[in-house]
C-alpha cells in the first residue's frame, strides 16, 4: 500500500456497492483494500492496519457485528474507525451497530455528500467530498 495515502477496508458482498464505495473514497484519497465477508476481513485485519473500515451489516459467514466487536477487542485496530453500513428500514441495526462499538452509521442508498462528510468526520480534514459514480 501507499505509504502517503491513509488506508480503507470496505467489507461488504456486494460487488457493485464495494465497486461505488471504492471509487468514492479513492477519490478522497484513500488507497483501498475490500473484502466480501466477515472471514476475509478479519485475515486482512492480521496484516492490516486501515485508517478506516467500512461495513455492511448484513455479511454471510460471520455477523458484521461480531467483526465490530472483534475490531475493538483488538489493542492495534481498537481505535480505528467503523462506519456500518445498513438498510435505513431496520430501526433496531443502528442501535446494534453502535452497541457493537461502530463509530457511525449509515443507510443505504448512501448519498455521496453524507459519506464525504462522514468520513472527513470520522478520519479528519484530508479527505475531500465526491460523488458516487
Amino acid at each position: 500500500m501507499n505509504a502517503d495515502r491513509p488506508l480503507a477496508l470496505i467489507v461488504d458482498d456486494d460487488p457493485g456497492c464495494r465497486r461505488r464505495l471504492r471509487a468514492a473514497l479513492e477519490q478522497m484519497g484513500f488507497a483501498v483494500l475490500e473484502a466480501a465477508g466477515g472471514r476475509a476481513a478479519a485475515s486482512l485485519l492480521e496484516r492490516e492496519r486501515p485508517g478506516l473500515v467500512c461495513l455492511d451489516l448484513t455479511l454471510p459467514e460471520m455477523s458484521a457485528y461480531d467483526l465490530c466487536e472483534r475490531i475493538r477487542r483488538t489493542p492495534s485496530l481498537a481505535d480505528v474507525p467503523v462506519l456500518a453500513v445498513g438498510e435505513g428500514s431496520r430501526p433496531l441495526e443502528r442501535a446494534h451497530a453502535e452497541e457493537a462499538g461502530a463509530s457511525a452509521y449509515l443507510s443505504r442508498p448512501v448519498k455521496p455528500a453524507v459519506l464525504a462528510a462522514t468520513v472527513e468526520e470520522l478520519v479528519g480534514a484530508g479527505t475531500r467530498a465526491v460523488a458516487l459514480p
